[in-house]
């Protein structure tokens, strides 16, 4: 995956991740619909469309940024009608700790950050409507994940 920052936090790995899904998907949607220059990579058959893809441009970066905060604000209502104080549910590693199971937020491992990475891009993916997310293979989590991405277009980021 080619990247414009090189992540080193659990927020920037969730950002990345999210960041990613959302122009992979763009750029995928985009080929199908003819909509990429002629000299733009496409993948065939059995390809992946991650290895594929440009390196993601920083407004995906940012679509995906304003995307995160919504869910962080998404799980701080759930919050706030439940025993959990809002404001324990302050960050978005804090998010990231709940889905885990991991509730010691001090002690989040940089050893999970390919997982933040990945509930990223599951975040985005099931915000963009793609059939798939967190709980697929995890608890499910807390709160309704926003779907914020659904519609954004390739056109948008570049």
């Amino acid at each position: 995956m080619s990247s414009i920052f090189n992540p080193s936090t659990v927020e920037e790995f969730i950002l990345e991740g999210a960041a990613r899904a959302l122009w992979v998907s763009s750029y995928a949607d985009a080929a199908d619909r003819g909509a990429l220059p002629d000299s733009a990579p496409t993948a065939g058959a059995g390809e992946d469309w991650a290895e594929i893809a440009p390196e993601t441009p920083i407004r995906a970066y940012l679509r995906a940024a304003v995307f995160v905060g919504d869910v962080l604000l998404a799980a701080r209502s759930e919050a706030a009608g439940r025993t959990v104080a809002p404001t324990h549910i302050q960050c978005l590693w804090q998010v990231f700790g709940r889905a885990v199971g991991q509730h010691d937020y001090d002690n989040l491992s940089e050893m999970m950050c390919g997982e933040a990475e990945e509930f990223g891009r599951l975040l985005a993916m099931q915000s963009m409507g793609h059939g798939v997310s967190w709980a697929d293979d995890h608890e499910p989590l807390p709160f309704r994940v926003p779907h914020t991405l659904e519609g954004v277009d390739y056109s948008e980021l570049i």
